[in-house]
């Protein structure tokens, strides 16, 4: 049961992690949205009729909307799922701790209420699952139970942040000092729609600091 133990908690503190990192950086389609970008290039500079470009930048509107409904769509889905995961672990955990002194009875009844629970996490509100990502991952972070292998697995955590991003200093951390907590930074850029043409606006990175 030791080893199912740190197994458990290493998942467990991964799904919250995930979680409250998706719900604080959505999703980006970077190919998709080039592409669009891409193709808004090339209806500004041909050689059409200003109805035709009219008509290929409200197509190319609704091609870039639909793409960050997309974009909300999983990053709504991902968030609940990981969340979902992470509140199982937790209340396994605990059901480890307590385990030699159950009945089989009481395994049944433990687990269909966890899983109940577990369930009641519907994600109809993005709101709500984003400041329940943010309480299940402080609760890890607070609790002494949880508290070494946090700061084990999101070590890991930001190593692999750290290798894809080549260097860059953004990290996921323990840190009750909120001065300190930094998060992985987002690009976003959105088309606006002008009386004769689409424009994209870029906003540059930028750190998100909690």
């Amino acid at each position: 049961m030791e080893k199912s133990k740190s197994i458990t908690e290493k998942l467990t503190i991964q799904m919250s992690a995930f979680a409250k990192s998706i719900s604080d950086h959505p999703p980006i389609r970077l190919q998709y949205r080039s592409k669009i970008i891409a193709d808004i290039e090339k209806v500004h500079e041909g050689n059409l009729s200003s109805d035709v470009k009219r008509s290929n930048y409200i197509r190319l509107k609704e091609e870039w909307e639909n793409n960050k409904n997309y974009e909300q769509m999983l990053q709504h889905e991902t968030v609940k799922k990981c969340l979902q995961a992470a509140q199982l672990g937790m209340e396994v955990r605990r059901l480890i701790d307590k385990y030699s002194k159950l009945s089989l009875e009481d395994l049944n009844y433990i687990v269909s209420a966890i899983l109940d629970e577990a369930g009641n996490i519907s994600g109809k509100d993005f709101g709500e699952l984003k400041l329940k990502s943010n309480e299940v991952f402080e609760e890890i972070k607070q609790d002494p139970i949880w508290n070494n292998m946090a700061e084990t697995v999101l070590s890991e955590i930001n190593n692999e942040i750290l290798a894809s991003s080549s260097g860059s200093n953004e990290t996921l951390t323990t840190s009750t000092n909120k001065e300190n907590e930094t998060l992985m930074p987002t690009t976003n850029k959105e088309i606006v729609e002008t009386s004769d043409t689409a424009t994209m606006v870029t906003k540059e990175p930028v750190s998100v600091v909690k």
